[in-house]
């Protein structure tokens, strides 16, 4: 089903909506990783957008099964200008709240190193194969970093916040909002100015949570 923001749909029974603004982010992404132009720089930049797509799907799908784990079946997906969103009712213990977060960033990090070995062992260097494995990789290996930040509402914050929980819950947006701060001067500096975007974004909520005063841990 097609609605005027969303590609909606169901996977493994979990429902899933795709708003327009993810395809802006797939795009701006593929073009971070343009290499020359022709047909080969279109398939790189093609190949990594798709690869970007199923990766951040089946992360989400990660925290989704976690959860279903620790008996909370219904788990909707979310894919935004943002990045993705696992949601639905549940109430955890603070171990399976940290066991739902990481969930997903250890499928970056499991895929990379097993993409890697298998670069490895079996493909040829110089081919195309060898450059798209490697992208891979590198993806997932970015994609794991981003993710274990200590910065909400990344899966790296929610942790954070489970570990402060008992401690300093009021420190967690300040740290947040540096580490966002910190990432996106990095990003613009590099040239990765939607990540850039991204933690500005991140930076900004987190300044939010803290002129309020609502944050009150995870």
């Amino acid at each position: 089903m097609i609605g005027a923001t969303m590609l909606c749909f169901r996977l493994f029974g979990f429902p899933i909506r795709i708003h327009w603004m993810f395809w802006v982010l797939c795009a701006f992404l593929g073009l971070n990783f343009l290499e020359g132009g022709g047909r080969t720089g279109a398939l790189i930049v093609g190949a990594t957008i798709a690869i970007f797509i199923v990766c951040t799907l089946c992360h989400e799908l990660c925290h989704a099964f976690m959860r279903k784990h620790h008996g909370a079946p219904n788990a909707e997906i979310k894919l935004q200008g943002v990045g993705g969103y696992c949601s639905g009712p549940g109430k955890f213990t603070p171990g399976q709240a940290i066991s739902i977060a990481l969930a997903g960033p250890m499928f970056h990090l499991i895929l990379s190193m097993l993409l890697f070995s298998l670069w490895m062992a079996v493909i040829p260097r110089e081919s195309m194969a060898s450059r798209l494995t490697l992208r891979a990789t590198d993806l997932n290996m970015i994609l794991f970093i981003l993710h274990v930040l200590p910065v909400m509402p990344l899966d790296g914050g929610h942790i954070f916040s489970m570990l402060m929980a008992s401690r300093n819950p009021a420190i967690v947006p300040w740290i947040g909002m540096v580490v966002a701060m910190i990432v996106s001067v990095i990003g613009a500096m590099t040239g990765w100015y939607i990540i850039s975007l991204i933690f500005s974004y991140f930076a900004y909520q987190n300044v939010k949570m803290i002129r309020n005063r609502s944050y009150r841990g995870f």
